[in-house]
């Protein structure tokens, strides 16, 4: 994906400047090369304020191990700061015309994290986290001995009005950007880092905005 690319996307426009829904499916690009045959997509749907993902793990090992194949932060259910020491999925929103943002981070063992930023990896520590929009969060283990997992999260990107998202048209600004980026550690310390687009250095940040995409509809 170049750069001032945006996402694939299919939907219709509900008002000058904003989208009333949007799809998406994309797969994500891993900067390490996997040692076995391991892939992330994401599919994406939106209604309003409301953001449907679907974030898709395909691995070998997930086959013959389960999840066990993968590192995740086991404690119990529920709000972490560290998930993306293990293996996690995250999807980071902006405003095009802000440096602000918002970053999700979402395990399939029920853990998950936000956070706001001002600029770049400066956090807004005043800002309420523990109930960033999550409305509900699950997973699809269906497939799992066929090599597949799959993490759902539905978002309601109305409560921050710090973004100026929803209050006023009930829709998405149509130059929101985002970032969806994911992170693989086997249990025998292979870490993967996955994302959209990486930064030019070779280094993983998905906290860069030259790596965030436009939102927008065709």
């Amino acid at each position: 994906m170049k750069k001032g690319d945006s996402l694939p996307t299919r939907g219709r426009r509900s008002n000058v400047g904003s989208v009333q829904s949007i799809s998406f499916q994309t797969e994500l690009r891993p900067l390490e090369t996997p040692k076995s045959a391991t892939s992330v997509r994401v599919e994406g749907c939106t209604s309003g304020t409301r953001l449907q993902l679907r974030f898709v793990l395909r691995a070998e090992g997930l086959a013959t191990q389960g999840l066990d194949a993968f590192a995740w932060e086991k404690d119990a259910a529920g709000f972490s700061e560290t998930l993306w020491k293990k293996s996690c999925f995250e999807i980071f929103l902006a405003d095009a015309s802000t440096g602000r943002y918002w970053e999700w981070n979402f395990s399939p063992l029920g853990r998950w994290g936000a956070f706001s930023f001002r600029a770049p990896r400066e956090r807004c520590p005043k800002e309420a986290r523990r109930d960033a929009g999550l409305l509900s969060l699950s997973y699809d283990a269906t497939k799992i001995y066929s090599g597949e997992v799959a993490v759902k999260a539905e978002l309601d990107l109305a409560f921050s009005s710090l973004l100026g998202w929803g209050f006023a048209t009930g829709a998405l600004p149509v130059d929101a950007l985002v970032s969806l980026n994911a992170i693989t550690e086997c249990t025998d310390g292979e870490r993967v880092h996955w994302a959209l687009k990486h930064s030019p250095n070779g280094k993983a940040d998905f906290h860069t905005r030259e790596n965030f995409v436009k939102l927008t509809s065709l």
